[in-house]
């Protein structure tokens, strides 16, 4: 694993696309988020950038905006938005990296906190060097079983919830293996109902979605809240 997340943190432009489904109370939905990431240089000057949005059966429910110096996060439903800076950091490129993404895992709920792990780990302060992905990486269930099935690594988990994540690999000539998706699927029992969720990740390397902006204008009628964050180190 230590090797495709490694190539991953080579990448300057990638896309992350989950889809899926929940049953949660015999209600179905369908959940797509897209993430899309991009790191430049300009001038003298190094800028990490993020756009993440959120949909439920076919609705915008979230979006997060990082511009290259604030993250701004907006709930749809509650018209709500806030912003964090993440561009002023000891270290420039990476404490930044670290910065947006720790900020986004802060923030993010369900489905956001897969997505915004693996960032964590190609970019965020176990990434610098493939040495410490190897001895630090730990599954998004810290306390699943890993067994590797083929080219893949299998997670499986019983605490909090019956559950299995699967890093799905593909070969590469340089870093042995790289990240292709994943696959997650849970089941738990809620107040007597089960709650399922099945969601599949595909990672797109040297793609944005068209409508990509990665700014924020605040929509007529939202409302400011202020949020806080733990400071952390760079």
């Amino acid at each position: 694993m230590s090797g495709a997340i490694a190539e991953l943190s080579t990448q300057r432009k990638f896309t992350m696309v989950l889809t899926g489904t929940e049953l949660d109370k015999g209600v179905a939905s369908q959940i797509q988020i897209t993430v899309a990431v991009q790191f430049t240089v300009e001038g003298k000057r190094q800028f990490a950038r993020v756009e993440a949005m959120s949909y439920r059966d076919g609705t915008l429910v979230h979006r997060f905006a990082g511009d290259g110096q604030r993250l701004w996060t907006y709930d749809v439903l509650k018209k709500e938005y806030s912003s964090i800076d993440y561009g002023v950091v000891p270290k420039p490129i990476q404490g930044m990296r670290h910065r947006l993404f720790q900020t986004m895992n802060t923030f993010g709920r369900g489905p956001y906190t897969l997505l915004t792990r693996i960032l964590m780990d190609a970019f965020g302060e176990n990434a610098t060097n493939v040495g410490n992905i190897r001895n630090k990486w730990v599954p998004w269930q810290p306390m699943a079983e890993v067994n590797v099935t083929g080219e893949n690594i299998v997670c499986t988990s019983s605490d909090p919830v019956a559950s299995q994540l699967v890093y799905v690999l593909e070969p590469d000539p340089i870093f042995g293996f790289r990240l292709k998706g994943l696959d997650y699927y849970e089941q738990v029992k809620i107040a007597g109902r089960w709650r399922t969720r099945r969601w599949q990740v595909t990672i797109r390397r040297d793609y944005m979605p068209p409508d990509t902006s990665f700014g924020f204008v605040a929509p007529r009628g939202a409302r400011a809240v202020s949020v806080s964050i733990p400071k952390t180190g760079g």
